[in-house]
């Protein structure tokens, strides 16, 4: 499991890479939490109480699990647009 952090402050404009991890091999699932669409104004994460979402990972092969997180993880900083 992927819990996504938003490190953007302001209002949403647009929400990147959602195509991308939904076709990644090991996504099962993504949930982003309500408040986090866009017209949403959203503040930092700072915890696990002020995470956006999660995404549910499951893959037979470690690697691909390992490579999806990695991606994941580093598309998480570019996600969110905002004003």
């Amino acid at each position: 499991m992927v819990h996504l952090a938003c490190f953007v402050e302001g209002t949403i404009t647009k929400i990147n890479h959602l195509s991308q991890i939904e076709n990644l091999p090991s996504v099962v699932y993504i949930e982003l939490y309500p408040g986090y669409g866009v017209g949403d104004v959203v503040k930092k994460t700072t915890d696990i109480r002020s995470d956006c979402g999660w995404i549910h990972l499951i893959h037979e092969d470690e690697n691909v699990l390992e490579e999806d997180y990695g991606r994941i993880c580093g598309w998480m900083r570019t996600m969110y647009e905002v004003v």
